[in-house]
């Protein structure tokens, strides 16, 4: 029992201050947006787990499946096995920095509600995201997770700019108006359903 959830080996290279693991690690947690659903180093959304949590309460072994094998509401990355490794010596590396910082909580999943809503009806076709709202809505895979779009933490901008209301408004009502080779087609929406797929996705 006193070596429960110790870390092995090629885990525990954060621990070494001069390893260049982590900080590939932390870039690859930047650059993939992991931040957009999950709380690391006591900073991002609540979308889903903390992982700051998780960390201490799981192994190491079972977080790396959990990114090597997502559910259904993750993105695939397609990480290899080295980057894996990069992205849990990061992760050790930014949450046992913080952990004097405040535990965030997830927010209430809406386990079995995915109830008929304009986003799932209009958009779950190509896209799927886990709303504040609304819980897990939609079930695409051929067009981006839209999952914390408006948060600072999503790694796709717009014409150089983060994802705001008023943008999602704009390409909604005509992509093209934002990205002459946007793929998505224009689809058909009243302003009160524009509305409510605003506010599926959420501040």
């Amino acid at each position: 029992m006193a070596h429960q959830n110790m870390i092995k080996g090629k885990y525990a290279k954060f621990l070494l201050d001069e390893f260049p693991d982590k900080k590939r690690g932390i870039d690859l947690i930047n650059s993939s947006g992991c931040r957009r659903c999950h709380s690391i180093g006591g900073k991002g959304n609540t979308l889903s787990v903390s992982l700051d949590s998780s960390v201490e309460n799981i192994t190491v072994e079972e977080i790396a499946l959990a990114i090597e094998k997502p559910n259904e509401f993750m993105p695939d990355f397609n990480f290899t096995s080295e980057q894996i490794t990069y992205i849990i010596n990061g992760l050790f590396n930014l949450s046992f920095a913080n952990k004097d910082a405040k535990k965030d909580f997830t927010q209430v999943v809406h386990l079995g509600t995915k109830k008929s809503n304009t986003f799932s009806k209009k958009c779950g076709n190509c896209h799927k995201m886990i709303s504040s709202l609304r819980g897990p809505v939609g079930g695409g895979y051929v067009a981006p997770n839209l999952s914390g779009l408006f948060s600072p933490y999503y790694p796709r901008e717009i014409d150089g700019k983060k994802w705001d209301s008023k943008l999602l408004e704009k390409w909604l009502k005509n992509p093209r108006q934002l990205s002459s080779n946007a793929l998505m087609p224009v689809i058909e929406l009243s302003d009160g359903e524009i509305a409510e797929i605003i506010e599926t996705i959420g501040e």
